[in-house]
């Protein structure tokens, strides 16, 4: 396994309220919107991305490749507030996708992971990624539900 340098989750999001959390019918519209309100260079590379490991299948929300940045994104939504277990799948799927993916002879950089849920409780969120050896942070998304723009919190 790759142990330079990997990723880590570097956001814990939040869509204002939990009737515009993100689900599996409408998030990939929430997050198209979203990544609007980013910028440009996110290429598409699936959705239910299907990892194997060990005798298992794990499927990634959605796996998106930043063109500039030259590295891989994975989207964890969650319908419900963040909670620790969601840190834990998203790292986990971090590791598989830096471990699998990712070409450093590439120049690929290390993968991002980013939680999207439908709240936050930031004394949380500092202990949720508390135990993550990497730079994380939070990412305020109400400006998705059209409210404003993305703020960094």
């Amino acid at each position: 396994m790759n142990h330079q340098s990997r990723g880590s989750p570097r956001a814990v999001g939040s869509t204002g309220s939990p009737g515009e959390a993100p689900t599996d019918r409408d998030s990939p519209r929430t997050l198209t919107r979203f990544l609007s309100e980013l910028g440009t260079g996110f290429a598409f590379v699936g959705r239910q991305y299907k990892i194997t490991v060990g005798t298992r299948d794990y499927f990634v929300d959605l796996l998106f490749y930043h063109l500039e940045l030259r590295r891989f994104i994975v989207f964890e939504l969650k319908a419900v507030a963040a909670e620790p277990e969601h840190i834990g799948k998203l790292n986990f799927y971090v590791n598989v996708v830096d471990d699998r993916l990712r070409k450093e002879q590439h120049g690929d950089g290390p993968t991002v992971g980013i939680l999207l849920a439908a709240g936050r409780d930031d004394v949380a969120v500092q202990y949720l990624l508390a135990g993550i050896d990497h730079p994380a942070g939070g990412i305020d998304l109400s400006g998705v539900a059209g409210r404003g723009s993305p703020s960094p919190s």
